[in-house]
């Protein structure tokens, strides 16, 4: 009698586990997510299925969703005990901490025998991209002297039609049609044409990718957006002066502003200072420029210095709190520190 029990065990675990093994045979899932875009920070539903052979048994599986170094998710593994079904699904909820592109690449299946001995792992390969913008709002309160001033609301064309203030040595980014041919022909090299628009209506708006800690830089990338976002808002164009691997400069309207969220969410956060953007020795004189920082340094009073000298308006925000000896610095280099509130924000000296 004590054999036939021991046989019978040795065949059931035999069994159990031909059966766990086969239950990993012809497997194959999906994923579905409710949206590809969306801002840092946001929620999105994700739906894993799991299809099998119609005749290959099974006890039961576990399946985890693997998710992204940047992203968190609730209930994103299920269980599921025999059936007769075909497909099994369930849904579950994740956010995007950060900005920028993530991938899902995987879904692990566990497979287990029926006295839960033997855990069997296999994994499936399943791309799906998400893409998150940088979050941003409308600011209430700009600073009031951008308001008076009513900067850059001419368009490009009207621009071109003003008084000529003077002529400088061609920078690249410059507009091909505000080169000086004539001038450019006598052996000078290329020279371009400054209206009086440019020296007075120019707003820019540079993100400087300063080494801090990561919620200081991701505050500082949400800001700049925030900026570009209310300007744009109100039919002002802008510049845009971003650090991603190398300076950058782009003109946001209202037709390319999704293109100018795509490319504030693919800038990463620079070790050490990456220097001064070249654009500011060339082509900033006047106007009024909002310089983003994730905190203060030596190379944003440089900035800041350099733009004043060149009788720019400079509006300074910073992610880290300034403190008063920073605030005093920031009046020494002819700066305005812009703090926003919950009411919108507002200017601080």
């Amino acid at each position: 009698m004590s054999w036939f029990l021991f046989y019978a065990v040795v065949m059931m675990l035999l069994v159990s586990s031909f059966l766990a093994l086969l239950s990993m045979i012809g497997l194959e899932a999906q994923r579905h997510v409710s949206t590809a875009e969306l801002s840092s920070g946001d929620h999105v539903q994700v739906t894993v299925t799991l299809s099998k052979p119609r005749l290959v048994p099974f006890f039961y599986y576990e399946v985890f969703d693997r998710l992204p170094a940047k992203v968190e998710g609730t209930n994103e593994g299920r269980f599921f005990f025999f059936s007769f079904a075909k497909t099994y699904s369930y849904t579950y909820e994740a956010q995007v901490l950060k900005r920028g592109g993530h991938s899902f690449r995987q879904i692990h299946v566990y497979g287990h025998d029926l006295f839960g001995l033997y855990r069997l792992r296999r994994k499936l390969r399943c791309e799906s991209q998400v893409f998150a913008y940088p979050n941003y709002s409308f600011l209430n309160n700009l600073p009031s002297t951008f308001a008076s001033s009513q900067l850059a609301k001419r368009s490009k064309k009207e621009q071109e039609a003003h008084s000529i203030a003077g002529l400088r040595s061609y920078a690249p980014g410059d507009r091909p049609t505000s080169i000086d041919w004539k001038r450019s022909a006598g052996g000078l090299g290329l020279m371009t044409k400054e209206f009086e628009t440019d020296q007075s209506d120019r707003v820019v708006v540079i993100n400087m990718p300063t080494d801090s800690s990561e919620h200081e830089f991701e505050t500082a990338m949400s800001q700049t957006a925030s900026i570009a976002a209310t300007l744009v808002k109100g039919g002002i164009p802008l510049d845009l002066l971003i650090h991603h691997r190398q300076w950058h400069e782009r003109s946001v309207e209202t037709i390319t502003w999704k293109r100018t969220l795509r490319a504030l969410a693919e800038v990463e956060q620079a070790t050490g200072e990456p220097g001064l953007p070249p654009a500011v020795a060339s082509t900033i004189h006047g106007g009024i420029v909002f310089l983003v920082t994730p905190v203060l340094s030596t190379a944003v009073y440089d900035l800041c210095r350099t733009l004043a000298s060149k009788r720019t308006q400079v509006v300074v925000y910073s992610a880290k709190e300034p403190s008063q000896v920073e605030r005093h610095q920031m009046s020494q280099v002819g700066a305005t520190l812009y703090v926003p509130s919950s009411r919108g924000g507002g200017i601080h000296a």
